[in-house]
């Protein structure tokens, strides 16, 4: 911990997913330390929160296992050597100017670079938003809706326009 921001430095777990925590305590995970996560074998998925800022030289060296990386916020600063030795597919959210052509890198190992649309929920009372009220959506999210809940009473489910409307009664 330094300055009230915790790094990960080093991973111990078995598991064959694993999600860098967004916190220790009260304390945000803003990076990924160099040799961290070394030769986690058993490790195939793995998951980046929006609070990691840096991942250091070769945090996954020889990570020979690891196939796929999700980042869920913006950029963060990637050592040219962090994914050394691993050849994965990378999903980075769409509609998030950080992730520029520059960013989209092997960083020491074969990395494949996809982009996609994070998952929307919806956490409020539909049949209670007025008439005027319109929640926008992309199309590819609006079937990650229909996942989510069944459209209550009141509430119209639009895949041409990409909308939930309320409606009248």
């Amino acid at each position: 911990e330094e300055d009230g921001q915790a790094m990960i430095v080093e991973y111990t777990g078995k598991d064959t997913g694993w999600t860098v925590p967004a916190t220790i305590g009260q304390t945000a995970v803003k990076g990924i330390d160099r040799y961290a996560i070394l030769k986690a074998e058993q490790l195939t998925t793995l998951s980046i929160p929006d609070s990691v800022t840096t991942i250091g030289k070769c945090a996954f060296l020889e990570c020979y296992n690891l196939r796929q990386i999700t980042f869920t916020g913006n950029a963060p600063a990637i050592d040219s050597d962090a994914f050394k030795d691993v050849t994965a597919t990378a999903y980075y959210p769409a509609n998030n100017p950080t992730w520029t052509v520059d960013k989209l890198q092997n960083y020491g190992g074969t990395i494949t670079w996809v982009l996609y649309y994070p998952k929307v929920e919806i956490t409020t009372s539909l049949y209670n938003y007025s008439d005027d009220d319109i929640i926008r959506i992309r199309p590819s999210e609006l079937v990650t809706l229909r996942t989510l809940f069944t459209p209550l009473s009141g509430v119209t489910v639009s895949s041409s326009i990409g909308e939930i409307n309320p409606t009248e009664g």
